[in-house]
C-alpha cells in the first residue's frame, strides 16, 4: 500500500513558522473534509497511546475537530498520513508516541452508539472498547475516509 504523507512536523524543523502556517492550512482542510463527508462530522479514532510506562489501547468517537484538538493538545510532533484509504494520525510527546486510525461513522453506527449510551440495544452489555472494536471492524458502522484520494481530486 502506498503511504501518502499529508503533514509531518519533522519536515519543518528548520522553519517552524512555515510549518505552523502549513499545519493550519492542513488542519482546515481535514476539518472541512470531515464536516462535509461524515454525518455531523462524527468519526471514530482508535489506536494506542504511548506513555512512559508503555503503550495502551485507546479510542474515542465524536466530532473530528474536537477529537483532533484533544489528540494534539500536548503533542510535540504530528504526522498525518493516508495508507490505502486508511487515515492515521501519529503524535509524539515527552511520554512517547501515539498512533490512531480515523474512520467515518455511518448512520447505523450513530444509532447503535445512541442506544449503547442509554443502556439499550444489543450492545448494552459490551465494554466501550468492545463497541469501538465492532465499529472499526465492520463497514456497516465505519468507512474509510480515503482522504489522500480526496485531496488529489480537489487539486485536479
Amino acid at each position: 500500500m502506498k503511504k501518502s504523507t499529508i503533514f509531518n512536523s519533522w519536515d519543518y524543523l528548520e522553519n517552524p513558522e512555515e510549518g505552523m502556517e502549513i499545519w493550519e492550512c492542513e488542519r482546515n482542510l481535514l476539518t472541512d473534509f470531515f464536516k462535509n463527508n461524515a454525518v455531523d462530522g462524527q468519526v471514530i479514532m482508535q489506536g494506542t497511546i504511548g506513555r512512559w510506562d508503555g503503550k495502551y489501547p485507546a479510542g474515542k468517537t465524536g466530532i473530528f475537530d474536537l477529537l483532533l484538538s484533544q489528540l494534539i493538545q500536548c503533542a510535540d510532533d504530528i504526522e498525518i498520513y493516508d495508507e490505502g484509504g486508511h487515515l492515521f494520525i501519529r503524535t509524539t510527546d515527552h511520554d512517547g508516541s501515539s498512533l490512531f486510525e480515523v474512520k467515518i461513522l455511518t448512520e447505523k453506527a450513530l444509532d447503535s452508539l445512541e442506544n449503547y449510551r442509554y443502556d439499550e440495544g444489543r450492545w448494552r452489555n459490551l465494554s466501550e472498547r468492545e463497541v469501538h472494536d465492532k465499529l472499526m471492524q465492520d463497514s456497516h458502522y465505519a468507512r474509510l475516509p480515503h482522504y489522500a484520494k480526496w485531496l488529489e481530486m480537489k487539486a485536479a
